[in-house]
């Protein structure tokens, strides 16, 4: 996938005569977000009055006809593009009557065995010097998809995410489908007419809106939570039947789940949250295929483990929120933390997923890998998708090419392979002081098949 375009869509977006027009007359956005199935955009943006006209128009990069779709009159836009091709770069403006944004871009979902860069963050909360940092940098990444996992504005109020979210942002969410879960402060107004109206959910056209959602991308499917109402029947029964879904889908290899309270954290100020441990958390270790579980809420950095779960607990709560302490007390075990504004950036690669969390000046705090068993598609003799090329995974060893295989790169002093009953996947990190030659070796194979997959 060709996504170095971005760069220059963001540029355009910054420097445009049309942009600056249409500045003043649009309230915030576009701003884009995954829909339900992988051929779906969601496109939402705002504008002054009630009865605004809503449209898109958009159309494959390089060609030059646009399709336009039309929407409801409205303040508040949002439509759903259908029937995209997989893998693709797509241009796209909106327009409500007179007013025209710029013309931005995005890019569909990559197929099953395509890899794809993800990044997760949260907190961002009245911290718009540090957000812009963190959002600096993640545009640098290119990422596919930006994850939030909530406390976006300090009393969750329309008004706040227009005046200090999207000043800051977007550059970045209008390019990059940003998938958003609710915190403790989002909830701080009521979610449907604040929170709801600004960002995403994976949805139907038409579909009522909830605060969790799911959708699939790539060999992945996303789990977005709503943990401000954690012991909701509706909820758990929604999360246990996708999660269930997801494990009997034999195109979805991971399973990334996002949500705000921890359920383990070293933090000082917040710690862990027994409600999730009680409610969520054996449905998590349940199912096989869930890669990595992020959370924010503890405004610091911290990768746990919870017994012999191969999870990846994340703690990622620094994207712009006063820092908190680190106290060491979880009843999960940390193998990394850091009171650090902070990122996760992961590149998935069929059964690998190699995870680098950075802090706002691009730093490396942590870097860890969690290998999920697929079928040996390529003739290795260790699993893990062998023969693989630029599709392969970066792991343990299949003798027949490629990089797919079992175990994934060593830790050094942070190594902590496991090898849960039932796991199906293995788990390996380096700490902040500590990455080991083997790691550092796949970390470098993965970022020449991130540059090959650039340059294409």
């Amino acid at each position: 996938m060709l996504k170095t375009s971005m760069v220059a869509v963001v540029l355009l977006g910054v420097f445009s005569p049309v942009n600056v027009a249409w500045s003043q007359t649009l309230s915030y956005g576009p701003i884009l977000g995954r829909g339900q199935t992988p051929d779906k955009m969601v496109v939402k943006w705002g504008t002054g009055a009630a009865a605004d006209a809503t449209s898109v128009s958009y159309r494959v990069k390089g060609t030059t006809a646009f399709t336009t779709v039309t929407g409801a009159a409205s303040k508040d836009h949002e439509l759903v593009l259908g029937g995209l091709g997989l893998d693709t770069q797509y241009d796209y403006y909106v327009q409500s009557g007179a007013t025209k944004s710029a013309t931005f871009g995005f890019a569909t979902c990559p197929s099953a065995s395509k890899p794809m860069d993800i990044v997760f963050y949260g907190d961002s909360r009245s911290g718009a010097t540090e957000h812009q940092k963190i959002v600096n940098a993640v545009i640098a990444k290119a990422p596919e998809m930006v994850f939030e996992s909530g406390d976006i504005y300090l009393t969750g109020a329309y008004s706040g995410y227009l005046s200090e979210f999207f000043p800051v942002a977007k550059d970045l969410v209008a390019n990059v489908p940003f998938m958003a879960v609710p915190g403790n402060h989002d909830a701080g107004s009521t979610l449907a007419t604040n929170y709801g109206l600004v960002f995403p959910s994976a949805r139907n056209t038409g579909d009522a809106w909830k605060s969790y959602y799911t959708f699939t991308c790539g060999n992945a499917a996303f789990i977005g939570l709503d943990s401000n109402s954690i012991t909701d029947p509706a909820q758990i029964s929604f999360l246990t039947n996708q999660l269930s879904a997801a494990q009997a889908d034999a195109n979805v290899v991971h399973i990334f789940i996002w949500f705000h309270h921890a359920p383990y954290s070293v933090g000082a100020t917040h710690g862990d949250t027994g409600a999730v441990q009680t409610s969520w958390v054996p449905l998590f270790e349940a199912t096989p295929k869930v890669t990595a579980v992020f959370s924010g809420h503890d405004h610091i950095y911290a990768r746990m483990q919870h017994g012999a779960s191969n999870i990846a607990y994340i703690v990622s709560g620094g994207a712009g929120a006063d820092l908190y302490g680190i106290t060491g007390t979880s009843v999960a075990t940390a193998h990394a933390s850091s009171s650090s504004y902070n990122f996760v950036s992961i590149h998935v690669a069929g059964g690998v997923a190699t995870a680098t969390a950075y802090n706002d000046t691009g730093t490396q705090l942590d870097s860890f890998t969690v290998t999920q068993n697929v079928p040996n598609t390529g003739g290795g003799s260790d699993g893990g998708t062998a023969g693989g090329g630029d599709d392969a995974g970066a792991g343990g060893g299949g003798s027949d090419a490629g990089a797919g295989g079992g175990g994934g790169g060593g830790g050094g002093n942070g190594e902590m392979p496991m090898n849960g009953s039932g796991g199906g996947c293995a788990m390996s990190g380096a700490g902040p002081a500590s990455t080991s030659f083997a790691f550092a070796g796949l970390l470098f194979v993965a970022g020449l098949l991130r540059r090959r997959r650039r340059l294409r």
